[in-house]
C-alpha cells in the first residue's frame, strides 16, 4: 500500500540584486575571520553573486589557503 502524494508546497520567488562591495567585504571578513586583502575581496566579489561569495572563501579555507 502506498501513500497518496503530497500536494505541492505554495512557494514565492524572489529575485536578489548583487552584493554591495561592502557587504563582499564583510561577509569575506567573517567567513575567513580575519579581514580580506583587497585582491582577494575583489576575487571573492563574483560579481556580487552571494552563492559564490560564500562557497570561495569556504573551500579557500577548507583547502588550507590563507586569506593574506
Amino acid at each position: 500500500m502506498s501513500l497518496p502524494p503530497e500536494p505541492p508546497l505554495p512557494h514565492t520567488r524572489v529575485a536578489l540584486g548583487p552584493l554591495s562591495e561592502d557587504t563582499v567585504r564583510e561577509l569575506t571578513a567573517v567567513l575567513l575571520d580575519a579581514p580580506a586583502s583587497p585582491t582577494l575581496a575583489a576575487l571573492a566579489a563574483a560579481e556580487g553573486n552571494a552563492r559564490l561569495l560564500i562557497e570561495g572563501p569556504a573551500r579557500a579555507g577548507a583547502r588550507g589557503w590563507s586569506c593574506c
